[in-house]
């Protein structure tokens, strides 16, 4: 049952290349096995002969000659040596796993015999092959240029290829030591590529754009200073650095005006918080938050609250009016689940601002279990289904898979805000970040930490890949413009987060220019 399994997996990865029926995948089960291996396992050892065709499901397989890394093939790809696939010889190179993967294999024998009988698999075949053509082209052309080249190649055209290595091991593909690439990416100051160009190369997902970022400016602007929740200097450069309005507009690049607007003051709110909870150097961001936590619920509830600290009611007053408004133009349900996220950032943030030094992996359980009821992704997420009313409306008979869809792009907002805060001087160095978490609770170091969340974000993102490929199978042709349209804007999502940081966040970091005071 397990083979059937893995079978049905090949074919949903394969029906971007050629659909081919599940009868015909079964004709496949006596010729095909598939193999799991785990990082650093050999797959095929140098000075063999190809034996078998190997495509790669999941994962990443290398090929290395003398030990030092030269190609590698991440999912969906066959790999092969074609000098020895095609005649006959032994190869020098070694195949290995650079991560967990997992790879179907066929007899080369068999395979011939498959091409043979069975031309629909051959169409396939072809396909595939000329896809691994290319790859293995591209580094076979890298041989011989200068490494400057070699790097800015592989970063702009390898889909992220250098998150998912070790930094000695993306060397070797490089050709030089690890350390000449730091000092190149040093004195070049291109660290701002570095960190986030790799999450949008390997999604393949489009960036759009609001047109009229500007006026969602001076919407967050006019609204943050009448109430203010912005109530000190420190406070009010910080966020205008951060540039909510350029996340705003990638986030939510069409929709109802007022919608958009309504989205773009809660995000205003809330960052403002965030600011005030863990950068002002005084610290007494963290001593408020029960009141700042007891004024949000009130404004919800619509009962009334009293402070004398300007700051708390600025908060209450500003909660007061986007909940007003919310009944005006929300449905009920809409805005039930608004008022459920709202809580849930309550308590997500609350657990943050207690200041506990946070060690055990009962701690890591609870965080991680805070972050599904509320995460920035999933907060935006539903305002996107919110701002979207009419397309959500007109694609009913597809809203199981597309919740599911989406779902996984919150996954992947979550993984990427992770990777990518702790290169911020915003949010980078709080304790309670995924990455430091897992360091002190696991023992373990920085890479480690990150080589894990890309590993996870990988598998999210081939789950997501898939349920995009079976939703397109089903699709109406009357309701195919509009499915791709609302899938684009979820995509737009999930990499609007990263450019945000990366143009942005990690932008003002390397300028030296977002210095907060003191992190908490």
């Amino acid at each position: 049952m397990k083979k059937v399994g893995y079978l049905r997996r090949l074919k949903s990865l394969l029906d971007n290349y050629q659909w081919i029926s599940w009868e015909r995948y079964l004709l496949l089960q006596d010729f095909i096995s598939f193999y799991s291996y785990r990082k650093k396992e050999v797959i095929r050892s140098e000075r063999r002969k190809e034996m078998y065709l190997l495509v790669v499901m999941k994962g990443m397989a290398g090929m290395s000659l003398h030990g030092k890394l030269k190609k590698v093939f991440p999912s969906v790809s066959l790999v092969l040596d074609k000098s020895s696939y095609h005649l006959d010889k032994i190869s020098p190179y070694a195949i290995e796993a650079m991560e967990n993967s997992l790879i179907a294999s066929i007899p080369v024998a068999d395979m011939k015999i498959i091409l043979q009988d069975m031309p629909d698999f051959k169409v396939l075949y072809r396909k595939l092959y000329v896809e691994f053509e290319q790859k293995d082209e591209f580094w076979n052309n890298l041989e011989g240029m200068p490494y400057v080249k070699v790097l800015s190649l592989i970063r702009s055209s390898s889909g992220g290829i250098e998150a998912r290595l070790t930094k000695s091991r993306f060397a070797e593909l490089v050709g030089v030591s690890s350390k000449t690439i730091s000092r190149f990416d040093e004195m070049s100051g291109n660290k701002e590529e570095r960190v986030h160009q790799p999450i949008l190369n390997i999604s393949g997902f489009q960036i759009m754009k609001h047109s009229n970022m500007e006026e969602i400016r001076q919407t967050m602007d006019g609204w943050g200073s009448f109430f203010p929740v912005l109530a000190d200097p420190v406070s009010s450069r910080a966020v205008e650095k951060m540039n909510l309005a350029f996340l705003v507009s990638h986030l939510f690049p069409k929709g109802n005006k007022r919608k958009v607007h309504w989205a773009a003051k809660l995000i205003m709110l809330l960052s403002s918080i965030d600011i005030y909870m863990y950068h002002i150097s005084s610290g007494d961001g963290k001593l408020y938050w029960e009141r700042i936590r007891a004024g949000l619920q009130q404004a919800i509830l619509q009962e009334d609250y009293q402070s004398p600290v300007p700051r708390l009611m600025a908060y209450y007053s500003a909660m007061q009016d986007l909940a007003e408004e919310a009944r005006r133009i929300m449905e009920k349900d809409v805005w039930d689940e608004m008022k459920n996220l709202i809580k849930g950032y309550l308590e997500e943030r609350g657990w943050k601002a207690r200041g506990k030094a946070y060690d055990n992996e009962e701690d890591l359980a609870y965080y991680k279990m805070l972050r599904q009821a509320f995460s920035e992704g999933l907060l935006c997420m539903r305002l996107l289904k919110w701002i979207q009313a009419e397309y959500w409306q007109e694609l009913k008979p597809y809203r199981d898979a597309l919740e599911n869809y989406m779902l996984q792009g919150v996954k992947l907002v979550a993984l990427s805000n992770e990777i990518l805060v702790i290169e911020t001087n915003v949010y980078g160095n709080l304790p309670h970040n995924l990455v430091n978490l897992m360091n002190r609770i696991n023992q373990t170091n920085k890479q480690d930490a990150l080589a894990t969340l890309w590993k996870e974000y990988q598998d999210v993102l081939d789950s997501m890949k898939m349920i995009k490929a079976d939703i397109l199978k089903v699709v109406e042709p009357k309701d195919g413009e509009k499915l791709k349209s609302f899938l684009m804007m979820v995509e737009a999502q999930v990499v609007g987060w990263p450019e945000w940081y990366g143009k942005v966040l990690v932008s003002h970091r390397n300028r030296n220019s977002m210095t907060m005071g003191e992190d908490k």
